[in-house]
């Protein structure tokens, strides 16, 4: 398995995100940079296209 050095992971709580999650630290090697985005789906589900950037 490769090992990463910077890994920007996006998560919404699901049982694959978390498995993304484990996968994601086990991937990084010693001294690596995660950066963890944590979407919250109560305040992202009637977003469509690009809502995102107006709010």
């Amino acid at each position: 398995m490769n090992s990463l050095n910077h890994v920007l992971l996006a998560s919404h709580g699901t049982v694959g995100a978390q498995a993304a999650e484990q996968m994601a630290i086990r991937m990084c090697s010693s001294g690596a940079k995660l950066h963890h985005l944590i979407v919250v789906p109560s305040l992202w589900k009637g977003m469509t296209g690009d809502d995102w950037l107006n709010n």
